[in-house]
């Protein structure tokens, strides 16, 4: 699943007829991959004391906005600059969540599956282990070249 909470807060109208909004976004994000343990004749395998995987997290950012306010609106003018603030918002945090954690859990979910399906067991935690540092690595790497 997928949910959001954003927290905004509106400012006072300074003498140029700005006000600034200041947004606190969290999105919240679980994922339950397919069961890869169905046979070819399509009959269900799976066996009660068989483990699922869930993957869940949550990204929260704070962001702040300065926008054009008319004297003679209803306020309504507040509603549309949240409003775009913060779809302009989800929107960045949503590619974040893609490219770095939704990719790197399906290759590291990949990587595991792999490992069981071959049979390689005594190196498959080390293998693990790895495959999580790369991730966490470029998690990092990506984190602060944003922030250059």
């Amino acid at each position: 699943y997928w949910n959001s909470v954003h927290v905004v807060d509106a400012g006072r109208v300074d003498g140029r007829g700005m006000c600034t909004y200041e947004l606190t976004s969290t999105i919240l994000i679980s994922i339950t991959p397919p069961s890869s343990s169905s046979s070819s004749s399509g009959a269900d395998t799976s066996s009660p004391s068989q483990s699922t995987t869930n993957v869940s997290g949550s990204i929260t950012r704070q962001n702040s906005r300065e926008c054009k306010v008319d004297d003679d609106d209803d306020g309504n003018i507040h509603i549309v600059n949240i409003g775009k603030f913060i779809e302009d918002v989800e929107s960045g945090m949503r590619s974040e969540l893609d490219s770095l954690y939704v990719q790197k859990t399906r290759t590291v979910l990949e990587t595991i599956r792999k490992e069981r399906r071959s049979g390689e067991r005594s190196t498959r935690g080390q293998e693990h282990t790895k495959v999580l540092n790369d991730a966490v690595l470029a998690m990092a790497m990506n984190r602060k070249a944003n922030l250059k």
